[in-house]
């Protein structure tokens, strides 16, 4: 999880979920799944991976600020 409410905290957010899905998602599966909680202003970007018959799902989740 992480947040940003200034466009420097947004940089940092942006490569969290940039080297999510290059660290994470591309060697495993090749879709991401984006989904918003306004609720709780955020974000979520993850992917689906099954391993042994059983589906995980992997996502980073960014709080958004006002």
């Amino acid at each position: 999880e992480t947040f940003f409410y200034t466009d420097a905290e947004r940089e940092d957010a942006e490569e969290l979920v940039a080297a999510f899905i290059d660290d994470f998602v591309t060697p495993r599966a090749d879709r991401v799944f984006m989904w918003e909680d306004a609720e709780e202003n955020t974000f979520n970007f993850g992917t689906v991976v099954i391993r042994d018959s059983i589906a995980q799902m992997h996502y980073v989740s960014i709080e958004i600020g006002s």
